[in-house]
């Protein structure tokens, strides 16, 4: 079973991206800012990483920025879920080379599509 650390300081969309992920039988990891994420990495490697960019006390640029200078977890998959629709965000995450960037209110078949698809590249296919 496939586990995802879902970054977000709104407990409705903890909620709500949980109820998604675990209807498609992921495992489901919850931190509220960039600080609760690292310590929840150095426990538990998830397979992927959704966060949103606007968090009290470590932001999801300062976090993806911590992420892909740290070898162990330079290469994780990571999708931005924000609302901010601003362009220089998005300039800013694409060049920390995230692998997704949607922005709220994404649909949870948008949701889901896009985690399939990172995800299928990651797995190996039998020959």
């Amino acid at each position: 079973m496939k586990t995802i650390l879902v970054v977000d300081d709104s407990h409705t969309t903890q909620h709500l991206v949980r109820r998604v992920l675990q209807h498609e039988g992921y495992n489901v990891r919850i931190a509220s800012n960039g600080h609760s994420a690292l310590a929840c990495l150095a426990e538990h490697q998830p397979d992927l990483l959704i966060a949103d960019l606007r968090m009290p006390e470590m932001d999801g640029i300062a976090l993806i920025r911590t992420l892909r200078s740290t070898p162990c977890y330079a290469q994780m998959p990571i999708i931005v879920l924000t609302a901010s629709p601003l362009q220089r965000d998005y300039t800013v995450v694409q060049e920390l080379s995230v692998d997704a960037f949607l922005t709220k209110p994404a649909s949870s078949q948008q949701l889901i599509t896009t985690i399939h698809r990172i995800l299928s590249k990651l797995t190996p296919t039998s020959v």
